[in-house]
């Protein structure tokens, strides 16, 4: 076995960030967590992980563009921590993951924060994921290509929400990276602020 792994890393190198994945334990991501808020408008984040950290950063990239099962694991035990804490306020959870658009749904083919949602779940019976409350109705540039001003004009009405929320509940959106907060902004706008925490897995 070692062998033939040997054979197929020389044919197929490991990117350095699958390698850094591959190697990592779930502790070692659960030690970086350190939660930090931050303002979006009339709401504040919260924000988990520092995206400046080599094993954030390549959990990050694999989950979103590889769709690493490793890394998703990863970041989905991070926010079963952050949940953990969550639920001993009683209330039942319900979490959003940032919605793609269909056009880069179908060339994707995955969502990669309701991967690292799906994980964090497990175990916590409170916990829920809810993938058609939020509507990404327009696809929109890529943020990075844009300036921080641009940023937040590309995603103003690029949400919409599809029902009403359920009393009793605590709402978390979730996103991947914030950087400007203008997705999660645009995203947690069309939501009644006293029900939702914003929350991104890194910064």
């Amino acid at each position: 076995m070692e062998l033939w792994n040997f054979v197929v890393r020389t044919l197929f190198p490991e990117r350095e960030t699958q390698k850094r994945v591959r190697e990592a334990d779930v502790d070692a991501l659960r030690l970086l967590i350190h939660p930090t808020q931050t303002p979006l408008g009339s709401i504040e984040g919260t924000v988990l992980l520092s995206y400046k950290d080599p094993l954030v950063h390549a959990s990050i990239v694999e989950t979103k563009f590889y769709d690493n099962k490793k890394a998703a694991a990863l970041l989905g035990a991070a926010l079963h921590e952050y949940l953990l804490e969550a639920s001993t306020e009683g209330l039942p959870i319900v979490l959003i993951p940032l919605p793609l658009s269909t056009k880069r749904m179908r060339e994707r083919g995955y969502n990669q924060v309701e991967r690292v949602c799906t994980e964090a779940i497990k175990d916590l019976p409170n916990v829920s994921i809810d993938t058609a409350l939020l509507v990404r109705t327009k696809h929109t540039a890529p943020q990075t290509s844009l300036k921080r001003k641009e940023r937040f004009q590309n995603m103003k009405d690029a949400f919409t929400r599809t029902a009403p929320l359920l009393d009793g509940h605590l709402y978390i959106l979730v996103d991947d990276v914030m950087t400007t907060g203008a997705t999660l902004t645009a995203a947690a706008h069309v939501f009644p602020t006293t029900t939702l925490q914003v929350l991104a897995l890194s910064r």
